[in-house]
């Protein structure tokens, strides 16, 4: 399990191709969490999709269950932001593909405030 970088996009306009998307790791990744990021989501074969978003179970989160992205064949996908305490162990947000996948890269990004 690795810990991807999150990514600082600007206020007011970013060049999209300018993000940084990084193969995820088979058994999934962490990121740092604050709750104003984005998961980026591609998928490069010619199946669909399911990355899973670990929730924080427990009656003091407000959740119990994890949410799963899922995309087409080729194509690419968006989830977030997350609230901390309903995705966060540690200040960390997990992400785990399905265990068949490969090609799939993702980026997390957070937005400044202008």
């Amino acid at each position: 399990m690795a810990v991807l970088a999150v990514q600082q996009l600007p206020a007011n306009g970013v060049d999209l191709g300018a993000i940084t998307y990084t193969a995820l790791t088979a058994g999934g990744d962490t990121f740092i969490n604050t709750g104003n990021e984005l998961l980026l989501v591609k998928y490069a074969t010619a199946t669909n999709f399911a990355i899973t978003v670990v929730g924080t179970p427990g009656d003091d989160s407000g959740r119990a269950v994890d949410v799963t992205i899922t995309g087409q064949a080729t194509g690419e996908a968006a989830a977030g932001p997350f609230k901390p305490r309903n995705f966060n162990s540690g200040n960390q947000v997990t992400v785990t593909p399905e265990a068949s996948q490969t090609n799939t890269t993702v980026a997390v990004v957070r937005i400044q405030n202008p």
